[in-house]
């Protein structure tokens, strides 16, 4: 696998999916990522919910790819993995038939990760293993997803991910809200209420 070139191969939207589904990028991930599972009853590989015991303690990096990969083992009919954890993407990314990589203009990425902060800390919506996002952590904190939208707002996340995907595997760049609900729409997938 060339470390300069992307050796997966891109497809319409419209291509039918593998199942075994990778999804990287900024917001939209894990609703996109649960939508999936519902329509195909497999396993949801959430990062967050496996990064993250409560208290906000961050498991270690070793006890995390263990547990990616036994679900991975243990999933026969498929699995969705949807996050961003770098100590762990190599794993992830070797054994994904499908990427899907959201890569929506920062403007955009920023309103929603907003939108979701808002929402979570005013209904202490509970997430990623028991924790709840607080008006704290959401809007004064350097460990918020505000905080990290800022320090990646320039990343392209195809350009990084593009020479880790396996040779083989076909992924999909979703670069505008059309294309992301044209991807729904596709798929036959439906979104959260």
């Amino acid at each position: 696998m060339s470390n300069t070139a992307i050796t997966a191969r891109h497809v319409q939207l419209s291509h039918p999916m593998g199942d075994q589904i990778a999804i990287f990028g900024r917001a939209g991930k894990s609703s996109l990522g649960r939508a999936i599972v519902t329509q195909r009853d497999v396993p949801h590989i959430d990062i967050d919910y496996i990064h993250h015991m409560p208290g906000w303690v961050e498991r270690p990096t070793e006890e995390i790819r263990q547990i990616i990969g036994e679900r991975m083992d243990a999933a026969i009919d498929g699995w969705v993995y949807n996050g961003n954890y770098s100590p762990a993407r190599d794993i992830v990314i070797a054994r994904a038939n499908t990427v899907v990589v959201i890569d929506l203009p920062w403007p955009v990425m920023l309103a929603r990760y907003f939108k979701r902060s808002l929402k979570r800390c005013w209904t202490h919506e509970e997430i990623a293993g028991g924790n709840f996002e607080t008006w704290r952590l959401a809007f004064a904190s350097k460990e918020s997803h505000l905080w990290y939208m800022f320090q990646t707002r320039g990343r392209n996340y195809l350009k990084v991910l593009g020479p880790e995907i396996s040779d083989g595997a076909i992924y999909y760049s979703i670069k505008t809200t059309g294309d992301l609900n044209d991807f729904y729409k596709l798929h036959g997938l439906v979104r959260d209420a």
